[in-house]
């Protein structure tokens, strides 16, 4: 009866420690996982942001280059009286 104790004690030392071994990698892996998440997303943030400003950039190039209205005027103007 005793060497049964000793063995259920020893089964319950040994679960305890597979249980806390279990909880280490559990914490570790949470932790790798979310770092790994946030470094995704802050990648992701800062693609978001450079396409953002590249657009903004081309706008602003689309806009610095269309004539005024007088000159598009002019130039729909010429172009009619070359067409006829």
């Amino acid at each position: 009866m005793k060497q049964n104790m000793v063995k259920t004690s020893e089964m319950m030392t040994l679960l305890d420690s597979l249980l806390e071994q279990v909880d280490l990698v559990d914490k570790t892996m949470s932790t790798s996982i979310n770092e790994a998440f946030t470094h995704c997303e802050e990648t992701y943030m800062e693609q978001v942001h450079r396409i953002d400003q590249s657009l903004q950039e081309i706008e602003v190039a689309v806009y610095e280059s269309m004539p005024s209205e007088a000159e598009w005027s002019r130039s729909r103007r010429e172009m009619v009286l070359h067409t006829v």
